[in-house]
């Protein structure tokens, strides 16, 4: 029953990235002042080192945190 708005939930999900990703890198090369692509480039290095220590954190610590809570349960 509700199929159709997962999918659209979905697709407008994909089409928000694309098109916020287009407007991040024309705001990146495209900057009217040093300022604006200088703030545009610290928000996509942030962005970057989250989703690196997000990964890095999911392989090697998140099976070890999901054991203690286990064992914490019982």
């Amino acid at each position: 029953m509700f199929v159709p708005f997962m999918f659209a939930s979905i697709v407008f999900i994909i089409l928000i990235f694309v098109f916020g990703s287009i407007v991040i890198v024309f705001a990146l090369f495209d900057g009217n002042d040093v300022l604006t692509t200088t703030s545009f480039a610290f928000c996509i290095a942030v962005l970057s080192y989250s989703l690196i220590t997000t990964f890095i954190y999911r392989i090697r610590y998140s099976r070890r945190d999901l054991v203690r809570s286990d064992e914490e349960e019982i």
